[in-house]
């Protein structure tokens, strides 16, 4: 998917509640569980890249990882412009990246976060 689309994504599932009375808690969830929702399907999207390119080496693994790193960073400005406010930080993806790839990131180079 394009960075527009899991920006809709996001729009959508805040549009569903839009007009309901929301406590901080629940509006905070709601915005917890779509990112989780959006963060699992760029890391399935990541090893789908990485099956379909046939990835053998290190690095092809982190040109990949630098894709789904820019379509998010894309993702979090379309997403404070729309909302006139920052909701999702530009660097998540390498703060998702470092919590699945765990054993790996520490090998992962400074310019693939650039």
């Amino acid at each position: 998917m394009k960075a527009k689309e899991y920006t809709w994504m996001f729009i959508n599932e805040m549009e569903k509640s839009k007009g309901k009375t929301m406590t901080h808690d629940a509006a905070r969830k709601l915005i917890y569980t779509t990112l989780q929702t959006i963060s699992n399907a760029y890391i399935d999207e990541l090893r789908q890249l990485a099956i379909d390119r046939g990835i053998k080496s290190d690095a092809a693994l982190f040109s990949c990882i630098k894709e789904q790193h820019i379509k998010w960073r894309a993702m979090a400005r379309r997403l404070e412009k729309h909302y006139e406010y920052k909701i999702v930080r530009e660097d998540g993806f390498k703060i998702i990246a470092e919590k699945v790839y765990s054993d790996i990131f520490k090998d992962i180079p400074s310019m693939v976060w650039k």
